[in-house]
């Protein structure tokens, strides 16, 4: 394959909204925070951007789950956050909680976070000389100015301000319409349409590994690190496998993908149908047709024992694991 990676461009991505905040109830318990009314508002009223939403609750889930033993260990919960943020619309996060708090200290200090992070804070912060106010929101003020963006934090009241403080329902139901209203809705509506692939991009990469099973898979690790060797991606350092195994593990946990075993291989699959991240430009210039590339990775693939049998079998394999309850 003569890809020209660096003229190529990345377009068709799904909006993702990476949603942190609150508790949310167990089945049967009232919201007790503004995230879980915000939640209950998207699945009620606004069924599409529900479909969207990415709870650090999922990645908790993700990163600790027992039934994928031969799943890449992320050195900690941060690093898979790192990732889910990178292919996210946007970053929300509602500062309700100690966890919560926590987690503005970290994001705030990853850049490609920064860049995605919108804050919503209860009006009482605001009036506080507080680390709050003064590390993470002042950073995330000061980008905003630079960038001549809108200003991404907002200060507002669902509290009631008893000794105890509890969320005050008429008040969460209106600061929750306006994050859909004014944060949610804008975002997923001024998503960029195509933007160049960049090598260095976190998101571009873990979007161009997902390009590649769904155009030439099933496909194991090994071809799909000699793919991307022989791109050449101009990066200031290598991409490890370990990295690209980490990729494949949150897009597989998307949906993106299927990782399944058939013979003595474990291969990753494409879904059900073609979902095509990358538009290929060739050397000499020219657009790339998906229906080339395709035959040019099958063609580089390697020829195993009962090879077609295999990769027949993951096909297989891989849609009784999608039609699971």
């Amino acid at each position: 394959m003569s890809l020209n990676i660096a003229k190529s461009s990345v377009q068709n991505r799904s909006p993702q909204i990476f949603l942190c905040g609150g508790r949310l109830p167990e089945s049967g318990e009232p919201p007790a925070s503004l995230r879980a009314v915000l939640m209950a508002l998207l699945e009620n009223d606004y069924p599409e951007l529900r479909s969207s939403v990415i709870l650090a609750e999922d990645a908790a889930d993700w990163y600790h789950n027992p039934k994928s033993p031969n799943s890449p260990h992320f050195p900690n919960l941060v690093d898979l956050e790192e990732q889910i943020g990178a292919l996210s619309t946007l970053i929300l996060l509602i500062v309700e909680s100690a966890g919560s708090i926590a987690e503005l200290g970290a994001f705030s200090f990853i850049p490609s976070f920064r860049v995605k992070l919108w804050v919503v804070l209860e009006g009482g912060f605001q009036d506080k000389r507080s680390f709050i106010m003064d590390g993470p929101v002042a950073m995330l003020e000061k980008e905003s100015k630079a960038t001549g963006g809108p200003s991404r934090w907002y200060a507002l009241d669902w509290l009631k301000k008893t000794k105890k403080p509890i969320i005050s329902v008429l008040h969460t139901e209106r600061a929750a319409r306006k994050i859909v209203r004014e944060i949610l809705d804008p975002a997923i509506s001024g998503m960029k349409g195509t933007e160049l692939f960049r090598a260095e991009s976190l998101e571009h990469q873990i979007l161009l590994v997902a390009d590649l099973v769904s155009a030439g898979g099933p496909l194991l690790i090994s071809e799909i690190m000699e793919i991307l060797e022989g791109l050449d991606l101009k990066t200031e350092k290598k991409i490890e496998q370990q990295k690209v195994e980490e990729y494949l593990f949150l897009l597989e946990n998307l949906g993106h993908l299927s990782k399944t075993r058939a013979g003595n291989n474990y291969f990753y699959v494409p879904p059900d149908r073609d979902r095509d991240f990358i538009s290929y430009i060739s050397m000499n210039g020219k657009p790339v047709r998906r229906m080339s590339l395709r035959e040019d990775i099958r063609a580089a693939r390697k020829k195993l024992p009962d090879d077609d049998y295999d990769r027949k079998l993951a096909f297989r394999n891989a849609a009784k694991k999608r039609v699971k309850p």
